[in-house]
């Protein structure tokens, strides 16, 4: 059995169904806090980085390097988990957002 997926080569199956199990297997073992888009930009008005969970939090966090910000905000998703976890309520659900608003 070749992996190529020619026409005729019955690989292509075997190829995807192990992807669908790999993709899965990667869902389920995900933190809940990856589910959720966080999104770090720059405010001309406030002359920093704002980052923003919108699924998850109101408000945001903010300061002036884009990687601390990121890094800030990932551990204000956790802690904001943690919070609905230790208080028995149920995470929001995230959205997709085909279209970003501004959020700075």
């Amino acid at each position: 059995m070749t992996l190529s997926g020619a026409a005729g080569d019955d690989a292509k199956h075997y190829q995807e169904r192990d992807l669908k199990r790999v993709i899965k297997k990667d869902q389920s073992m995900k933190k809940p806090s990856d589910r959720y888009l966080k999104l770090v930009a720059w405010s001309e008005e406030d002359q920093c980085y704002i980052g923003r969970c919108p699924d998850l939090m109101l408000g945001g966090v903010h300061g002036s390097d884009e990687t601390a910000v990121y890094a800030e905000l990932c551990q204000a998703v956790d802690e904001w988990i943690r919070l609905y976890q230790t208080e028995g309520r149920p995470l929001p659900e995230p959205s997709s957002r085909p279209a970003l608003e501004p959020i700075a």
